[in-house]
């Protein structure tokens, strides 16, 4: 950091992951905090794990050129083993290793004057009046606007639910080409349901080298072994793959809530999970944190303020999300079964846009046709009333 004297900035930003950094990226390029003074605290800037950030979108992502693989042919398996092509339409599938994606942000904002760096606990972040206070173990901090991507669980009461997808993924290296190189298995449900809906993601990023990744939805987690022996077991019976070396892992837990998570606290801007940009029905996040990174830049640009009106993910989105976790909630209708029966019964193109709440009305009502329908009515009634 630059002056242990200084304490005051106009911008803080707190919180090193994708959202903060891309926040960050994304304002600095733009221009409209060249003349502010900024603080950007974490923990740690060096010494993160690596992940694999996957997500779809169509041909002009700007994330191209950052993707270390890409793949216009996806497929779905379901529980009973029937493979599935999905009609994708314009849709890619992407993914970024997430350690290269931070050191061409970091190397890019280092180069800021203005732009302070600094390792350090943050332990709370407070608006009072017209000034913001950040609190850590090396002191406090005040500002005028304040972005926190730091998440802590809510206080969620029996009216919401709160299922956990948690995950644990490995890139390994085979001796044997790959039969289908360019082909990403977005869901493949070839695996035990006692856990919860539980599927692999399979990515192959060259003829040789493959992600996988073993994902659940549920409310509680596995034993570190059941993981690894799940991911094996999936690798050398399902795949067909005996002999390979681990080259990477990772593993991370990420909520899925219809908790009303808040955006703005005052002058108190949350990011991320903690600012409601995770979809509760599926946990992602990524392009959701892009969409709202855009809106409060664009509210910066017109009104020199991060406040922006209209929510990417909108009380439509939320309201299908609450249905689903209740359903899943349930348990009549199976995880397996209702993500089947969704990619069954209508165009994969179709529900990548639903889940990028990007979906109108008539096309809402063909994906829902396309599932049970007293479950998902039932529920929705109850998550409308509540509502």
């Amino acid at each position: 950091m630059g002056s242990d004297h200084v304490n005051h900035f106009d911008i803080i930003v707190a919180g090193a992951g994708i959202s903060g950094y891309s926040l960050l990226y994304q304002a600095m390029k733009a221009g409209i905090w060249a003349d502010k003074q900024v603080l950007f605290i974490d923990k740690s800037f060096g010494n993160r794990p690596n992940k694999m950030i996957s997500f779809w979108a169509d041909s002009a992502t700007p994330f191209r050129d950052n993707s270390v693989a890409n793949w216009k042919k996806m497929v779905f398996y379901s529980h009973d083993g029937k493979k599935m092509p999905l009609d994708v339409g314009g849709y890619e599938y992407f993914s970024i290793d997430s350690k290269r994606l931070f050191e061409t942000y970091h190397g890019y904002l280092s180069e800021f004057p203005n732009l302070c760096f600094l390792e350090a606990e943050v332990f709370a972040s407070q608006y009072l009046g017209q000034v913001c206070t950040v609190k850590t173990n090396r002191g406090d901090f005040t500002s005028t606007y304040v972005f926190s991507s730091l998440f802590e669980r809510p206080d969620v009461t029996g009216q919401y639910q709160y299922f956990l997808q948690h995950f644990k993924g490995v890139q390994i290296q085979v001796n044997e080409p790959l039969h289908s190189p360019d082909e990403a298995v977005i869901m493949d449900y070839r695996t035990g349901q006692q856990h919860g809906a539980t599927f692999f993601y399979c990515l192959p990023l060259s003829s040789h080298q493959l992600f996988v990744e073993y994902t659940l939805f549920s409310k509680s987690l596995l034993e570190e072994q059941q993981y690894d022996d799940a991911i094996e077991k999936y690798i050398t019976s399902v795949l067909g793959i005996t002999n390979y070396v681990v080259l990477e892992e990772e593993k991370g837990v990420i909520p899925m809530t219809d908790y009303p998570f808040i955006r703005h606290r005052g002058n108190i801007t949350y990011l991320g999970t903690a600012g409601g940009d995770t979809r509760g029905s599926t946990g992602y996040t990524f392009t959701n944190v892009q969409r709202t990174i855009g809106s409060i830049i664009n509210a910066f640009q017109k009104s020199g303020t991060p406040f922006f009106e209209t929510e990417h993910i909108g009380a439509k989105e939320k309201l299908y999300d609450a249905t689903l976790l209740a359903v899943l909630n349930e348990g009549n209708y199976q995880g397996h079964e209702v993500f089947t029966d969704l990619f069954r019964g209508t165009k994969a193109e179709r529900i990548f846009r639903f889940l990028d709440s990007d979906s109108p009305l008539s096309n809402d009502l063909k994906i829902m046709l396309s599932l049970r329908k007293w479950p998902f009515a039932k529920h929705f009634i109850k998550a409308l009333l509540r509502k």
